[in-house]
């Protein structure tokens, strides 16, 4: 399976469409779809990017058995836009020890 297909089936799997992918990625949909069907090649620092919104390791991106065993991750995205909530958040989530990824002050 190459990495297209990889693609596909993650997003499939987590019910994702192509456009959240693309504005998680801060992408044109185009490009992602252009990903999934193998026609161009990925930047390599949208690898980290893409593992991070499935929730799986980078090299799961590589590993042919690994999509099947995915799990569906319910995720939210949200905007924060002053210093002083980004820590409260910061500090609700690390008392309620869940997996704080992608947050940025």
């Amino acid at each position: 399976m190459n990495l297209g297909n990889t693609l596909r089936k993650l997003r499939i799997d987590s019910g994702t469409t192509q456009q959240e992918i693309s504005d998680y990625l801060n992408i044109d949909r185009r490009t992602y779809a252009k990903w999934e069907e193998g026609i161009t090649e990925i930047k390599g620092t949208y690898i980290p990017k893409i593992a991070s919104f499935f929730n799986i390791n980078i090299s799961d991106l590589y590993n042919e058995n690994k999509p099947s065993e995915i799990r569906n991750v319910n995720k939210a995205i949200i905007i924060v836009t002053d210093e002083a909530t980004v820590e409260k958040i910061m500090h609700f989530l690390d008392q309620s020890n869940q997996v704080i990824s992608g947050l940025k002050p």
